[in-house]
């Protein structure tokens, strides 16, 4: 048994001198050889003697020879690991063909990968318009609901407050309440208001953003039903953050327990101040 493991780390000279010629079983060697080219050296030189083309078989007396010399490496049972070189050699005819070949397959992939890319960026183009039209429908919704909203009086002395501030001063607002502070000047103010009469999160619970939404079921509806964050982690993946109101243990007063704070510059306060002394010399 020691005798016949031992055979296995023998060489090809030392299996020969013990047992006589090597076979070499194909199929075996085809299953167990792991052969690739290491490198591919091409140049070209002119030949004084006959040569053969490797490609069209045909006999050249002299001339200018083509070749590409390919370094293999390989490992087989019996001869273990083993290099060796190709030598391929073209005539002027059969290089220029390959050559044209060769052009036309990196044309062919050029072409394929600006159609690849000019599809993605129609794709694109097609979901930016989307989003956009979805943006738009949104910021209509809003301004319709904050419209509404001016029907009651705390509200609506609330949101002439918020118009006299400023975009930034708005944004700062958002974000300090855990709301989005994108689109236009009248979603700010929508916003706020409803985070001032019906409650906010200053943070999302799971991502810890500050782009938090109130959540309506109709689009006429002036009462959320939820809130959910719409901070997108990249590749498309949101928040996944989301939490509907009911009549058991997640109610709008336990969902929605922190109320509405100003600025740290204490921008809404000096607002309603000056409004309440410019009321006060009014009288």
């Amino acid at each position: 048994m020691a005798e016949e493991q031992s055979d296995l780390y023998l060489t090809k000279e030392e299996y020969e001198a013990k047992y006589g010629p090597y076979e070499p079983d194909y199929h075996m060697d085809t299953l167990t050889a792991r052969d690739h080219v290491q490198d591919i050296i091409p140049h070209s030189r002119h030949c004084d003697h006959p040569f053969g083309c490797y490609t069209c078989f045909k006999q050249f007396p002299s001339g200018k020879v083509h070749c590409t010399e390919e370094k293999w490496t390989g490992w087989y049972p019996m001869a273990g690991c083993s290099y060796w070189t190709k030598i391929k050699i073209k005539c002027p005819a059969c290089f220029a063909q390959q050559e044209r070949e060769q052009r036309k397959r990196e044309e062919e992939c050029r072409r394929s990968s600006e159609r690849e890319q000019e599809q993605i960026r129609a794709e694109r183009r097609e979901e930016n318009y989307r989003q956009k039209q979805k943006r738009a429908i949104r910021a209509e919704i809003e301004v319709r609901r904050l419209g509404k909203m001016s029907r009651s009086k705390p509200m609506n002395e609330f949101n002439q407050t918020l118009s006299k501030l400023k975009i930034p001063v708005l944004k700062k607002l958002c974000k300090r309440n855990g709301l989005m502070n994108s689109g236009k000047k009248a979603q700010l103010v929508f916003r706020l208001t409803a985070a001032r009469f019906h409650g906010t999160l200053y943070v999302c619970p799971y991502c810890k953003k500050k782009k938090l939404e109130l959540q309506y079921e109709h689009d006429d509806d002036m009462e959320p039903q939820g809130i959910r964050c719409k901070h997108m982690k990249g590749q498309g993946r949101q928040c996944t953050f989301k939490k509907y109101f009911n009549d058991d243990d997640e109610t709008k007063v336990t969902v929605l327990k922190n109320v509405f704070r100003d600025t740290e510059q204490l921008d809404l306060n000096s607002v309603m101040m000056t409004k309440n002394l410019i009321r006060k010399s009014k009288k």
